[in-house]
């Protein structure tokens, strides 16, 4: 009797103290099971494939302070220039906003061109600025918008040579550019883009020239002057469409367009007493990290 009473005493007295030993152990997995879920949402931030395989991205953005939180990670990331993780990061942000808060979709579309911008993505980048302009014409921002789709043009066009480079590219910058001046003439970035502005109206000239030339050395005159005719309604403010006027005079000459002559001769005249623009100082073309014509 006195033994089963031993052992009754020791199983109760192990109760109380694994009861304790419980309760302890149950705050611990509480603090564990936190811990799990802040460490499942970074990773998910960063774009990691297990977690959003295993789990709905929803799982993590319930209320707009846990977006808030993943929106200003991703901002820290952008800044520290890692871009192709805040590119993951922004894109699982993008993909659970609007269920959870709206107004967020517009600015993270514009961290997104910058950061495709940033690693030299420049197609996604495009065809992202693409859709933004057509879904927000009158985001206030569209201003940048236009900006960066004619620097990143600009960079495409790289490397530039006169006959061989494709054009497009640059055509696409110009009108971007001249979009951006002509619509949003006070904007922020409406002095750098004129003098981009210049640069590629005074290269594309200069590429139209040397087609020119290369027509007239072919003895094609005819296509010499519809080409230095399609100079002048675009470019007649530069140095190489002045030069052009020249073949298109001979060619004139060559064909025996007595009355195309004299209309060549008024326009050189009217031309000469205009001042061309100059193309942009050197220093500036390195800026652009282009070469100078």
């Amino acid at each position: 009797m006195l033994f089963h009473m031993y052992h009754l005493i020791i199983i109760l007295s192990n109760y109380s103290s694994a009861k304790f030993e419980y309760r302890r152990i149950f705050v611990i997995m509480i603090r564990i099971k936190n811990l799990i879920i802040k460490t499942f949402f970074f990773i998910t931030i960063m774009g990691c494939s297990v977690v959003k395989n295993t789990l709905p991205n929803e799982f993590f953005f319930r209320n707009k302070d846990s977006y808030d939180e993943g929106y200003i990670m991703m901002l820290q990331t952008l800044s520290r220039k890692y871009y192709e993780d805040a590119i993951q990061g922004l894109n699982v942000l993008n993909i659970t906003c609007l269920p959870v808060l709206a107004n967020y979709y517009q600015q993270l579309e514009l961290d997104l061109i910058y950061a495709y911008y940033k690693s030299n993505q420049f197609n996604q980048a495009e065809k992202r600025i693409i859709t933004f302009m057509q879904s927000y014409p009158k985001h206030p921002n569209i201003d940048y918008v236009l900006y960066l789709k004619g620097v990143i043009n600009m960079i495409k066009s790289q490397p530039i040579k006169d006959t061989e480079c494709d054009q497009n590219p640059n055509k696409i910058a110009y009108e971007s550019f001249n979009q951006l001046i002509l619509n949003h003439p006070n904007s922020f970035y409406a002095k750098d883009a004129y003098k981009r502005l210049i640069f590629i109206k005074n290269y594309l000239a200069r590429h139209e020239y040397a087609i020119v030339r290369f027509y007239y050395d072919q003895k094609n005159y005819i296509s010499v002057i519809n080409r230095v005719e399609q100079m002048l309604r675009d470019y007649s403010d530069t140095q190489a469409t002045r030069d052009a006027l020249f073949f298109m005079k001979d060619s004139c000459k060559r064909l025996n367009l007595n009355t195309k002559l004299k209309e060549i001769d008024q326009i050189i005249e009217i031309n000469h007493l205009i001042r061309p623009i100059r193309r942009p100082i050197k220093e500036y073309l390195y800026q652009f990290k282009l070469k100078a014509m």
